[in-house]
């Protein structure tokens, strides 16, 4: 299945607590505020930002898939 980033942000990172998005904005190393201004679809993120935001995501995907519950 593929998303573009808009609708990636609207059907996974909308479900995110905040702190998960400033987790994810943390992780990439760019503003809270830009990535919810990519998010709202208010700004274009280029092909380069996609890519940050996407390994980033990744990234946090394969952390919560690893975490175990005892």
């Amino acid at each position: 299945m593929k998303f573009n980033l808009l609708s990636t942000f609207k059907a996974f990172l909308n479900i995110m607590a905040l702190s998960m998005r400033k987790a994810l904005a943390s992780r990439i190393g760019m503003s809270q505020s830009l990535l919810a201004q990519y998010a709202r679809g208010l700004k274009k993120p280029s092909a380069n930002q996609v890519e940050r935001i996407m390994n980033g995501i990744r990234g946090l995907g394969k952390e919560l898939a690893s975490l175990d519950l005892i």
